[in-house]
């Protein structure tokens, strides 16, 4: 992975806010990732598998 593509990766708000939660509190479901960023089950499990 590129310098470039990895800031790609982290230019997605919903997917930086997941990384910056999941380094803050450990490992998440994605449950819990649903109510902290106030998204639904699709959204937050789409965002990581782009």
């Amino acid at each position: 992975m590129t310098t470039l593509e990895f800031f790609k990766l982290l230019s997605d708000e919903t997917r930086l806010l997941s990384l910056l939660l999941i380094i803050a509190e450990g490992e998440l479901c994605v449950c819990e990732l649903m109510q902290a960023l106030d998204e639904s089950q699709l959204r937050c499990q789409d965002t990581w598998l782009k």
